[in-house]
C-alpha cells in the first residue's frame, strides 16, 4: 500500500514538472519578436566564428595587413554580435517573465488561498524567485547554450576548411560525443540534487518568514534560540548535502571537461606531430581544438544548470494545476463556480443534511443542522431578515458562516470538508460566477482584514493601504461603476462617516487600532449596501474589538442602513446588546451538535430558561459580578 501511495506521489511530481516545462517553453514562445531576433543573431555569430579559422589560416600562410586586418576584424565582429546576443536576449527574458507571471496571476484569480498557502508552505515561497530562475535557465542560458553548439559547429567546419576534413576534425567530434555522454549521467545526478537542495532552500525561507512575522512573540517571550534551533538544523542540512556530495559534484562535473579535452587533444597532438606540421600550425590548431572544447563545455555547464530547475519546474507546475482534479473528480486548487450571473440575492438556504469534516476528524452537526427537528429540511433566509447565530465556543458558528461566505468549498485543498446543499436563488452555489456571488455578498470574517499596494509610487515597491483605499475598494477605476472621482469621494465620505473613520481617511490601515481595523472593513462592507450592491452582510464578531459604548452605536446604525436598503444580515455575536431585538437567534449546541434553539431574540430574551439567555445573558452578568467583586476586595 505505502509503495502504491508513493508510486502515485512520484507520477504526480513528474506531471506537476512536465506541466511546469510545458509552460516554460509557452513563454519561451509567447512574444516571438525577441526569440526571432536571438535565433538570427546567434546564427550570425556562429557564422563569423566558422570563419576565425580562415581567417588565422591566411594570415598563417600569407602574413600582410589586410590578412591581419581581416582575422582581427572577424573577432571583433564576433564580439559585437556576442554583445548584441545579451542585450537581445535579456528582452527575451523580460518578455518570458512578463508571461509567467501574468499566467500565474490569473490562475490564482480563481484559486483557493488554501492551496496556494500549501504551495507557499512546501517551497518557501510562492513564486518570486521561481520564476526569475526559470527564465534565467530557458530564457537566458537555454539560448545561450544553443548559440554555443553553433558556435562549435560553425568551428569545426572552419577547422575542417582549413586543416582538412581528416582526422582532426573526427577527433574534435570524438571528444565532443565522449563529453555529451558524460553531460547525461551528469544532468541525471543533477536532477535529484537540485529537488533534494529545492526541499532544504524551502524549511530555510519558511522559518526566516515565520521568524520576521512572528519576531515581537519571540521576543517578548524569549524564545528567538527555539526557533533558532530549527533553523540551524536546516542550515547544517543544507551544508552536510554540499559536502557529503562534494566528490560527486567533482567527478559528475569535471569529467565531462577534463577527460575529452584530454583524449582529443592527445590525440592531435600525435597525428599533427607525426604529420610535421609546423609549430604555428600546431600552436593554432591547439588553440582551436580547445576553445571549441572550452565552449562545448561551457554549453553544457549551462545544461547542467537548466537541470537544477527540475525543482522550480514542479514548483510552477502545481501553481497552474489547481485546476486539475483528483481521483474524486474534486478540483486541486480552483474555486468552483459556474456561468450563472447573480443579479440580485433574495434567498440563501442551507439544507438540513450539512454534515461538516474538519482536519482532525472532528464531526460538526454529525446528525445534521437540526438535530433536534427531523422535520426541518433546511435552513433558509430571505433577503431583508436579520440573523444572529449564538453559541459557545468550537460549536461551529464561524464554519457555518464560512460555507456562506464560500470560504469552504470542498475542493483538495480545503482543511474542511462538507456534505448537503447550498443554493442561492434555488441555485446551487456552485454554479454561480465568483465575482456576480462576491458583488452582492459581503463576509467581514473574525480578524479586520485589509489590502495594500493598490496604488504605486516610484520609490516604493508596494504602497500600504489607507482607509480611503479600504473602504473605497468596491469602488475601484477597474470595476467599471462609471462614477466621477467627485462622486467616488462623496461616496467614501459617507460611509466613512457612517463607521465612525471620516478623519482618518488618509491614515494607514496597518497603524490604525483593533477596534478601528474593524470599522474600517465594516466600512467597506457599509459601502456596497448603501450603493445598493451588496444584498447579504456576514459580520462574525466584527463589534468584538469596539468598546461596548462604541460598539452598541456602530451595530445600531448597521441594523438601520440594513433595514432601510433591504440588505440581509447575518451576525456572530458573544454580546446581547450588539444582536437587533428583531433578529432571529439560531443557538449552536456544544460540541457541533448543531442548531438546538432558535426564536426572535427579544423573545429569548425575556426566557430565562433558554440558552440564548443563558450563553448571552446570565452568563455575562455573572462575569461582570465576579468582576466587580474582585475590585471590591481590592
Amino acid at each position: 500500500m505505502f509503495s502504491g501511495k508513493k508510486t502515485i506521489e512520484e507520477k504526480t511530481k513528474k506531471q506537476m514538472t512536465a506541466k511546469g516545462r510545458n509552460s516554460v517553453f509557452q513563454s519561451l514562445f509567447a512574444d516571438k519578436r525577441p526569440l526571432i531576433k536571438t535565433a538570427i543573431i546567434a546564427l550570425i555569430e556562429a557564422s563569423v566564428a566558422a570563419l576565425l579559422p580562415l581567417g588565422q589560416k591566411l594570415l598563417l600562410e600569407n602574413p600582410s595587413i589586410w590578412t591581419a586586418t581581416l582575422a582581427t576584424g572577424f573577432s571583433a565582429l564576433q564580439v559585437f554580435f556576442l554583445m548584441l546576443f545579451f542585450d537581445v536576449q535579456a528582452t527575451l527574458g523580460a518578455a518570458m517573465e512578463k508571461d509567467m507571471n501574468t499566467k500565474i496571476f490569473l490562475q490564482m484569480e480563481s484559486t483557493s488561498s488554501t492551496y496556494l498557502d500549501k504551495i507557499k508552505q512546501k517551497y518557501g515561497q510562492l513564486h518570486s524567485s521561481m520564476t526569475n530562475r526559470l527564465v534565467t535557465a530557458y530564457g537566458s542560458s537555454m539560448p545561450t547554450a544553443v548559440k554555443d553548439i553553433l558556435i562549435v559547429v560553425a568551428q569545426l567546419v572552419g577547422i575542417g576548411i582549413a586543416f582538412g576534413f581528416g582526422s582532426f576534425l573526427g577527433l574534435a567530434c570524438l571528444g565532443l560525443t565522449i563529453m555529451t555522454f558524460l553531460v547525461m549521467f551528469a544532468f541525471k545526478w543533477s536532477q535529484g540534487f537540485s529537488k533534494k537542495k529545492k526541499i532544504l532552500d524551502a524549511k530555510q525561507n519558511n522559518h526566516l518568514e515565520e521568524y520576521a512575522n512572528q519576531l515581537e512573540i519571540h521576543q517578548s517571550a524569549g524564545s528567538s534560540r527555539v526557533k533558532y534551533k530549527l533553523l540551524e538544523k536546516v542550515l547544517n542540512g543544507r551544508v552536510t548535502l554540499f559536502r557529503s556530495n562534494e566528490l560527486r559534484r567533482a567527478m559528475f562535473i569535471g569529467a565531462p571537461r577534463i577527460v575529452p579535452s584530454f583524449v582529443s587533444m592527445w590525440l592531435i597532438y600525435l597525428i599533427a606531430v607525426g604529420e610535421g606540421r609546423s609549430p604555428a600550425e600546431l600552436a593554432m590548431l591547439a588553440g582551436y581544438v580547445s576553445t571549441t572544447m572550452m565552449v562545448s563545455y561551457s554549453g553544457f555547464q549551462i545544461v547542467l544548470g537548466i537541470a537544477d530547475s527540475q525543482g522550480h519546474l514542479q514548483h510552477l507546475g502545481e501553481i497552474l494545476s489547481a485546476s486539475d482534479v483528483d481521483q474524486d473528480n474534486r478540483p486541486l486548487g480552483t474555486r468552483p463556480q459556474g456561468d450563472v450571473v447573480v443579479d440580485e440575492i433574495q434567498t440563501l438556504s442551507i439544507s438540513a443534511d450539512l454534515r461538516v469534516e474538519l482536519p482532525n476528524d472532528e464531526i460538526l452537526y454529525p446528525n445534521g443542522l437540526f438535530p433536534q427537528d427531523p422535520d426541518m429540511t433546511e435552513l433558509r433566509i430571505q433577503r431583508g431578515k436579520f440573523i444572529v447565530l449564538v453559541g459557545p465556543e468550537g460549536s461551529g458558528k464561524t464554519t457555518f458562516v464560512n460555507i456562506l461566505g464560500r470560504h469552504y468549498e470542498n475542493i483538495q485543498a480545503d482543511p474542511v470538508q462538507w456534505s448537503g446543499t447550498y443554493r442561492i436563488n434555488e441555485t446551487n452555489v456552485f454554479d454561480t460566477t465568483l465575482s456576480s456571488f462576491y458583488r452582492h455578498l459581503f463576509y467581514g470574517p473574525q480578524s479586520a482584514n485589509y489590502v495594500d499596494g493598490l496604488r504605486e509610487k516610484e520609490d516604493q515597491n508596494s504602497v500600504p493601504g489607507t482607509v480611503r483605499d479600504n473602504i473605497g475598494l468596491l469602488l475601484h477605476p477597474e470595476l467599471h461603476l462609471d462614477l466621477t472621482p467627485e462622486e467616488t469621494e462623496e461616496w467614501i465620505q459617507r460611509a466613512a462617516t457612517e463607521v465612525g473613520l471620516s478623519k482618518k481617511l488618509d491614515q494607514e490601515v496597518r497603524t490604525l487600532s483593533g477596534g478601528e481595523r474593524a470599522r474600517c472593513m465594516i466600512g467597506r462592507g457599509v459601502l456596497g449596501v448603501i450603493l445598493g450592491i451588496v444584498h447579504v452582510l456576514i459580520l462574525d464578531e466584527a463589534f468584538a474589538h469596539l468598546v461596548d459604548s462604541n460598539g452598541v452605536g456602530l451595530a445600531k446604525r448597521v441594523w438601520e442602513l440594513a433595514e432601510e436598503y433591504n440588505c440581509t444580515l447575518i451576525l456572530i455575536n458573544h454580546k446581547d446588546h450588539f444582536n437587533p431585538p428583531n433578529a432571529t437567534a439560531y443557538v449552536f449546541g456544544e460540541s457541533g451538535q448543531g442548531i438546538v434553539e432558535w426564536d426572535q431574540v427579544s423573545k429569548l430574551r425575556e426566557r430565562h430558561d433558554s440558552r440564548y439567555y443563558q450563553l448571552l445573558i446570565a452568563e455575562h452578568a455573572n462575569h461582570k459580578s465576579s468582576l466587580n467583586g474582585e475590585q471590591s476586595e481590592k
